[in-house]
């Protein structure tokens, strides 16, 4: 055991009302919870670039208020849930492993429930779930969400943190 430890300053410049985020195999991922004008995205901090960072938006994970994201390291596919009363739990699908952050953005809908509201669910409940494409996930409106829902996401009354512990 060492009596020692390292410590580094990982900031992040540009960014405006940062909440949560979460661990990638690439470093952590800062998230804005809000819309203001040419915010409302998430950020890549890197642990080895020590000091300040620009703030460089990762477009394809959405703009909308972010809670929190994490990527799950085999897959490399980020799951993000957003912080609004009528939020949609989304994830990215990369089209290519070396660029993990670029692909599909998709939501959560519940099989055979279009645009459930997953606040009238029942604790314990099991559900078959299916995800599905959200189109124009960089748009200038606080509408991803809504978008999301018209093609058939689920609710989520608030999404706040999101943890990965193994494969759940």
């Amino acid at each position: 055991f060492s009596s020692s430890i390292r410590v580094g300053l990982f900031a992040l410049a540009g960014t405006y009302w940062n909440c949560a985020g979460g661990r990638t195999p690439w470093g952590w991922l800062s998230c804005e919870e809000t819309v203001s004008p040419n915010h409302g995205y998430v950020f890549l901090v890197r642990p080895e670039h020590e000091g300040v960072q620009p703030a460089k938006p990762l477009r394809a994970l959405g703009r909308c208020r972010h809670e929190a994201a994490v990527t799950h390291p085999q897959s490399l596919v980020t799951y993000l849930s957003e912080d609004i009363g009528d939020s949609a739990f989304y994830r990215l699908v990369p089209a290519d492993r070396a660029r993990p952050f670029e692909g599909r953005l998709q939501a959560l809908a519940i099989e055979g429930a279009p645009r459930a509201d997953t606040a009238r669910l029942s604790p314990g409940e099991v559900l078959q779930v299916r995800w599905i494409d959200v189109p124009g996930e960089d748009g200038p409106a606080d509408d991803l969400r809504l978008r999301a829902r018209e093609a058939g996401a689920a609710r989520i009354a608030r999404g706040e943190g999101i943890i990965l512990d193994g494969d759940t």
